[in-house]
Parts: C-alpha cells; sequence; structure tokens
C-alpha cells in the first residue's frame, strides 16, 4: 500500500513523532485489502503477515524476524511516499519506515508461491503489491535504502532491543 506523509507537520522535523493526526482509512479499501488477503492466506499462498499498525513496516519486519528467529534482510528503496513531509531525505526514510498508514501489510510468501500470490492479488483488484525483501539463513536483521545500511543486528541483539537492553 501507499506511505501518506500528509500527516506531518512540516514546519519542523520534532512534529514528525508524535503527531496528533491519523491517516484517513478508506474503509471500503480496506475492507477488499483484507478480504482478498484472506483468500490468499485461505489458499495457502501466504507464509505469515502482519499488519503495519503499530509501528509500520520496520516493527512488522522486526516482529516477524523474532517469531521466526530467522534472518531477514528488507530494502525499502521501491517504496514511494505520497506527498511530501517538506523535511527532505531523512524524513522520507523515516515515513518509509514507521508510517502507521491503515490497512497495509508485510507478507511473507515462498518463492514457490510468488507467482499465484501476485496474479491473485492483481486480479482481485490490489495493484500495490511491492517486493521489500527476503527471508534469509542467517542470523542478521538488516534494513537497506539502497545501498545505504540502516539497520544490521544480529537475531541477539534484535532480541535484547526488543526487551528494552541497549545494542
Amino acid at each position: 500500500g501507499s506511505h501518506y506523509a500528509e500527516v506531518v507537520d512540516p514546519s519542523s522535523f520534532a512534529q514528525i513523532f508524535p503527531s496528533t493526526s491519523v491517516p484517513q482509512v478508506h474503509i471500503a479499501q480496506a475492507l477488499a485489502t483484507m478480504r482478498v488477503l484472506g483468500e490468499a492466506i485461505r489458499n495457502g499462498w501466504v507464509r505469515s503477515c502482519h499488519d503495519l499498525s503499530e509501528g509500520g513496516l520496520v516493527v512488522a519486519a522486526a516482529e516477524m524476524s523474532l517469531a521466526g528467529l530467522t534472518g531477514l534482510t528488507l530494502n525499502i528503496d521501491r517504496l514511494g511516499v505520497k506527498g511530501s513531509s517538506g523535511l527532505g531525505h531523512d524524513a522520507s526514510t523515516l515515513v518509509k519506515l514507521f508510517s502507521e498508514s491503515p490497512s497495509r501489510f508485510l507478507v511473507e510468501i515462498t518463492p514457490e508461491q510468488l507467482g499465484s500470490f501476485e496474479k491473485h492479488m492483481r486480479l482481485s483488484g490490489i495493484k500495490e503489491v511491492t517486493y521489500v525483501g527476503a527471508v534469509t539463513h542467517t542470523s542478521r536483521f538488516v534494513v537497506q535504502d539502497g545501498s545505504d545500511e540502516l539497520i544490521q543486528l544480529s537475531i541477539d541483539e534484535l532480541q535484547e532491543a526488543w526487551k528494552g537492553g541497549r545494542v
């Protein structure tokens, strides 16, 4: 789905977090997305799925990585940011990582099921499906924006950070 910078007041960087505005929920679109995704899950095309409603993409990815104790490489460079926060590159990166726009999901699909999943989504009218990463056989949680490495943690470090320790 889309990332909206519309809730950010461009008057200062500090306005990014916390914001008193919330993204508008498009009920019909949200319901349609959830129904289509539910069908994909029932058809066995989805290995795991997490909503982005609490913490956005990077938090959902971290929770999925921790749940399976698997490595994960995420690259956010293909994600567009609709609207402009007026705060430059760093702000758009934060929006990509932490946007809690309604009805967005991080979905894990096996390579064997990817074609069926993509076809189902497309034929069901879901136009915005973006490949952002892969589960790896390493014990590393890596987040990149193009060639820029934003986060690289071992799963142990990620668990420690999640529990409130220092990394």
